[in-house]
């Protein structure tokens, strides 16, 4: 928050300079070079953020092994490629699951998926099967047709009753 307020106040001081500056020069052909420099002043003072932004990069890179654990880092990154397939294998079935429930009107803590991955090669992640789970399946034809389709036929798609 600091950073931003920092930012703020020296734009606005570049901002408040340039603007004295321009009103105090004498009018005629270098008023419109006065102009010109603090615009740029103007451009540089926007682009000091994105600068210090972007220097940092590899500082924060340095910083993932640490925060996800110093073995991300020595396992050359195997660690890392296998919390990142979690994530995601995670965000698909809380995906699905609130699909189905909006779509077909179910109550979306009733609706549970369960996808299976082949990570085999991790360039190329393919969810194999996808398994809903359903409070009743008088739509369950319905509910695995549509997501039969949504996976472009590749995905086995089974659809149970939850207990």
């Amino acid at each position: 928050m600091a950073e931003i307020k920092d930012f703020i106040m020296m734009f606005l001081s570049v901002l408040a300079v340039s603007g004295i500056v321009i009103s105090l020069s004498p009018e005629g052909g270098i008023k419109r070079y006065i102009r010109y420099i603090c615009m740029l002043c103007l451009t540089a003072a926007l682009c000091v953020p994105i600068l210090q932004t972007l220097s940092s990069v590899p500082d924060r890179i340095a910083e993932l092994p640490e925060e996800y654990g110093e073995s991300a880092g020595e396992a050359g990154g195997a660690d890392a490629k296998t919390l990142l397939i979690e994530q995601s294998k995670e965000r698909i079935e809380e995906s699905v699951a609130d699909y189905v429930s909006g779509k077909y009107g179910f109550p979306r803590e009733t609706v549970f998926a369960k996808a299976l991955l082949r990570t085999d090669n991790t360039e190329e992640i393919e969810i194999t099967e996808l398994i809903v789970i359903l409070p009743d399946l008088s739509r369950a034809e319905a509910v695995r047709s549509d997501l039969y389709e949504m996976f472009l036929r590749k995905t086995i798609i089974t659809v149970r009753k939850g207990e």
